[in-house]
């Protein structure tokens, strides 16, 4: 705990003498869920594509470029139909990044890389009739009978340029827990389900 409170207190000091931007944006989202239902059963592949929206803190230690540390919050909506099924899935991701930028012609080029903390909003199946009708087939996050947790820890790295007012970045996360809950590990020994996803935007630095 004294080591976690001295990092705290070393990072506020870098920060008050840092300089800092507040960058809003929005860009596609595509998501990889990886699963299999027992240990030596096949992986089985499923994609979703939407878009994100948010915003994040960029904080650079020594001046405009160098090492720094970039905290947000997006909302992230993605769908899909398939054989008359909607599905679609919503969360809230708050990633930590670990950045470092240069000087790159006019603008910076930057890395970053960290942990991410996603929420999970919604996650269901709807029947889409051909009458405008929709009937909900499946709650993954239902407490009672879903099978998906809400909670995710990810691994994120991504590129980016920064040019005037405006920020253009691309990076992928690693979704690194099993999302299937306990329950159902434990019923079906060797499942797992992971989420992965990519992401390409632009936001506007304030």
């Amino acid at each position: 705990m004294k080591k976690l409170i001295i990092t705290v207190l070393l990072l506020v000091a870098a920060a008050a003498t840092s300089f800092a931007q507040l960058n809003i944006g929005a860009g596609y989202l595509g998501e990889l869920h990886t699963s299999k239902l027992t240990k030596n059963s096949d992986v089985d592949y499923y994609d979703m594509h939407g878009a994100y929206i948010g915003a994040s803190y960029n904080i650079c230690f020594k001046g405009e470029s160098g090492p720094g540390i970039a905290p947000g919050a997006y909302f992230k909506f993605l769908g899909d139909i398939h054989d008359d099924v909607f599905t679609h899935h919503t969360s809230v991701e708050v990633p930590v990044y670990f950045t470092y930028s240069f000087n790159a012609g006019s603008g910076l080029l930057f890395a970053y890389a960290g942990p991410a903390f996603n929420v999970g909003i919604t996650y269901k199946d709807k029947w889409v009739g051909h009458d405008d009708s929709s009937v909900e087939l499946i709650n993954y996050y239902d407490k009672d009978n879903g099978t998906i947790s809400r909670f995710d820890l990810k691994v994120g790295v991504g590129l980016g340029y920064a040019i005037s007012s405006f920020q253009f970045n691309i990076g992928w996360d690693f979704g690194c827990l099993n999302q299937y809950r306990k329950n159902f590990i434990t019923d079906n020994a060797g499942s797992a389900y992971r989420i992965h996803s990519f992401h390409a935007g632009v936001a506007y630095m304030f």
